[in-house]
């Protein structure tokens, strides 16, 4: 199953490769041998997107940086989140697009106070 968390502070895109290589050690401190017991897959929400950290190449992913690429799992437009073909089938099948939405508010409510004057 998985569980999803949020930054209560707004994070900039450019940590995502350094957080997916601190997520990489923590899943192998839990692995018994080579094999996972937890896997930890660290993103970022957007007004447009969710995009997930992922050390594996794919003609879709766009490099970040120490072998780390953005996936693009989700889209967002007229009021909804829609998936992309290659997403996880758990991102397909819709279950966690009002967690996202809750979280897109949050977002947009955050940057607006950033964008205030003062």
């Amino acid at each position: 199953y998985r569980k999803f968390y949020s930054f209560s502070e707004l994070k900039s895109p450019g940590f995502l490769a350094d957080a997916k290589l601190v997520t990489n050690e923590t899943e192998m401190k839990f692995a018994i041998g080579n094999q996972r017991k937890v896997n930890l897959d660290i993103g970022y929400l957007d007004y447009d997107k969710v995009v997930l950290a992922s050390a594996k190449y794919g003609i879709h992913k766009i490099y970040l940086d120490k072998g780390i690429y953005a996936d693009m799992a989700l889209h967002y437009e007229k009021g909804k989140f829609s998936p992309y073909p290659w997403a996880f089938m758990d991102f397909r099948s819709g279950n966690y697009h009002p967690f996202f939405l809750k979280i897109r508010g949050i977002y947009k409510s955050q940057v607006k106070q950033i964008a205030l004057p003062g």
